[in-house]
């Protein structure tokens, strides 16, 4: 029989790389591609690769609903307007349970809305889209 509930303990699990240059650019890769990070930061790499684990909660309809809610607007003749990197951070915000990123002195950063909304973009470009594919698109 197949499940059609959302449980409230399900996770959605996305595994990241992140690596930094000399220059102190931070690139990150979803964790499959590991090597290709390796392997474009070549020489110029500083310090290690690091892996990181993100949970995030899955999405129920009434999830994706309230996501979708905020990333609409409409006109007032009849134009409707859709912001996909809002959507895209408003899936984040809301699900996300817990990761492994920490600070410099190795303290755990808490998994907070706040903490997300100070993400280096490259990290928060790769969470989302591993995001979204896990859960069928944008607003699926």
């Amino acid at each position: 029989m197949i499940s059609v509930l959302i449980k409230e303990n399900e996770e959605i699990t996305v595994k990241i790389v992140v690596g930094a240059n000399k220059d102190g650019n931070i690139y990150c890769e979803p964790f499959r591609d590991k090597e290709e990070l390796v392997k474009f930061l070549g020489e110029e790499i500083e310090g290690e690769i690091e892996e990181h684990i993100i949970i995030f909660r899955r999405p129920s309809s009434k999830d994706m609903k309230e996501i979708s809610a905020d990333v609409f607007s409409f006109g007032g003749e009849g134009d409707i307007a859709f912001n996909p990197l809002a959507a895209r951070f408003a899936k984040m915000k809301k699900l996300l349970k817990s990761w492994s990123f920490t600070d410099e002195q190795g303290n755990l950063i808490p998994a907070t809305a706040d903490s997300i909304s100070s993400l280096n973009p490259a990290i928060g470009n790769v969470l989302g889209a591993e995001l979204d594919a896990a859960t069928g698109g944008l607003i699926r």
